[in-house]
């Protein structure tokens, strides 16, 4: 384990070096320094879907962002004993996410290297529909996670690759606890 960190580390660490020795490509009127961008995440925080988010520049830096993902719905029809009768019914059920999460960059406008914390709220929504009544139940669950990534820049468009730590909800069936994860991501910024 510790081996495996160290070379994260490490790996980090040879990254930003090769990103701090590029050329700023950039002129000022594009929208590389725009404070707010928007882009869509496959898999990532979310682990299956993927996910829309918003992001907000504070400085060259650093980045604060928020997001909406969907982790599962599935449909179809369900039977229970109520009152001694079998009453059959229609269930309908969502997993989605919200996101919190902060980034710091590293390296210069095309090439950047980041680092990235954030909450996941995973929301388990079950909505069952009986012909004698209709039952909804919530399962929020508070969960954390981490992650690098490496960021391709153009004039108002970028790529992002992203390897995260991902804390799942309990209970989490054949997946660990904390596993590891990526994402890929495509975003547009504006003024």
């Amino acid at each position: 384990m510790r081996r495996t960190i160290l070379l994260f580390v490490g790996l980090y660490l040879l990254c930003i070096g090769i990103a701090n020795a590029q050329n700023d490509v950039f002129s000022k009127d594009d929208n590389s320094s725009s404070k707010h961008s928007v882009y869509s995440e496959l898999l990532g925080r979310t682990i299956i879907f993927g996910s829309i988010n918003y992001e907000y520049t504070i400085n060259d830096g650093f980045s604060i962002g928020a997001g909406l993902g969907v982790n599962s719905v599935l449909s179809g029809q369900t039977n229970r004993i109520n009152n001694g009768e079998t009453e059959t019914g229609k269930y309908f059920d969502t997993g989605s996410a919200q996101m919190l999460f902060a980034n710091y960059f590293r390296g210069n406008d095309r090439h950047k290297l980041f680092f990235t914390i954030g909450i996941t709220n995973f929301l388990l929504t079950y909505r069952n529909i009986y012909p004698s009544e209709t039952i909804v139940q919530w399962d929020p669950q508070l969960e954390w996670n981490a992650g690098l990534g490496y960021q391709f820049a153009g004039h108002s468009t970028f790529l992002r690759a992203s390897i995260y730590c991902i804390s799942m909800p309990d209970p989490v069936g054949w997946f660990p606890k904390y596993f590891p994860w990526f994402g890929l991501s495509v975003g547009y910024k504006f003024h």
